[in-house]
């Protein structure tokens, strides 16, 4: 019997140290799995990236060798503050997005903020301005945002930019039909639609983030598209709660966090107000054109590109620009604060985002 008790404790220590290894062996074989998955998103993340170069450098590749020649023509001087303004409206924007965020998340910081605005502008310049707002829920996701909650955000800083450009825009048309009319050339008539388009554009986001009404009309119709198909109605039962979740957020923001929603505007003009400096920067004392004219009249201009059907209002800004300044600077002179402009808003913003999309 001693001897069967020796064996017996033998194999049992012997099936304990099988255990612990088969253990070892399984969390060694799980943490490969992991470091295996990190790698595979490594790779997809490089390209991306890789894809993302090849797509910027094919679409501009005519304008990367202008701007770099504009810039080494450029006084460093001017250079640093157009890159500087360029970078405050970012800052300002982060500062947007972190106090719309951080309702929901309040460890949400101003550096994740300020890195979801790069990252944006990252995405706005590869999908030539369509794919910002679908950049920012994704980011803001990423962190621990609910989608809805991430695209009451996005609804919100993205109307609050409208209204900042609507208001700056008609404050211009004012000032300048006031100082002189023939300034604005024969564009003076497309000025209202401007007006008009900014006031639809966020009449349409609000209703739509704050009316029960308009949500419940839209999700009817969806409704009665999907009765035969079933996976629909899930989908549908889905986009509803989103809905219902991301009306009650601007709700809420709109009727008990006025105090925030007034610095939201705020910091939209502030921002704006960054941008529309740069020409100033380029053209001030071009033919004896002054800060009081070039000013609101790169208010006018970015209002007015709202008129045109481009997405995202890609590219217009820079049309609506060269027509309304040329006459006044010569085209030479335009042209140079164009590709600077151009350099400061898109390029440089979206070398940094590729960077925070990297590093992310």
């Amino acid at each position: 019997s001693d001897v069967c008790s020796s064996d017996l404790q033998r194999i049992g220590r012997i099936r304990q140290t099988n255990c612990g290894r088969t253990g070892k062996a399984e969390v060694n074989q799980a943490k490969l799995q992991v470091v295996r998955q990190m790698a595979k998103r490594k790779y997809i993340k490089y390209g991306i990236v890789v894809l993302i170069t090849a797509l910027l450098v094919f679409y501009f590749r005519d304008s990367w060798g202008e701007t770099a020649r504009e810039i080494m023509h450029t006084p460093l001087k001017n250079v640093l503050a157009v890159t500087g303004l360029s970078t405050c409206f970012f800052l300002i924007d982060g500062r947007i997005i972190q106090m719309l965020a951080g309702r929901t998340k309040q460890e949400f910081s101003v550096r994740q903020g300020i890195g979801c605005a790069f990252y944006c502008a990252l995405f706005r310049m590869v999908t030539f301005g369509s794919g910002t707002a679908v950049a920012e829920v994704f980011y803001l996701n990423k962190k621990k945002v609910l989608p809805a909650k991430a695209s009451s955000a996005a609804v919100v800083q993205y109307t609050a930019q409208r209204i900042a450009v609507g208001v700056y825009g008609t404050a211009g048309f004012l000032f300048l039909s006031l100082k002189n009319r023939q300034l604005l050339g024969k564009y003076h008539t497309y000025l209202p639609a401007g007006i008009g388009i900014c006031i639809l554009i966020a009449a349409v986001l609000l209703t739509i983030s704050v009316s029960k009404t308009a949500a419940g009309c839209i999700f009817q119709a969806a409704d009665r598209a999907a009765a035969k198909h079933p996976k629909w109605k899930e989908k549908l039962e889905k986009a509803r709660e989103q809905t219902e979740i991301l009306q009650q957020e601007t709700r809420d923001l709109f009727l008990y966090d006025r105090k925030r929603l007034a610095e939201i505007f705020l910091c939209s003009l502030a921002k704006m107000t960054c941008w529309y400096l740069i020409p100033c920067v380029m053209l001030c004392g071009q033919n004896g054109i002054s800060f009081d004219t070039v000013l609101p009249l790169t208010a006018v201009s970015y209002m007015l590109s709202g008129v045109i059907p481009v997405p995202g209002g890609f590219g217009s800004v820079e049309g609506i620009f060269y027509l309304l300044f040329s006459p006044l600077t010569g085209q030479g002179a335009v042209l140079s604060a164009i590709l600077i402009f151009r350099f400061a808003v898109t390029f440089f913003p979206a070398l940094i985002g590729a960077f925070v999309f990297f590093t992310e």
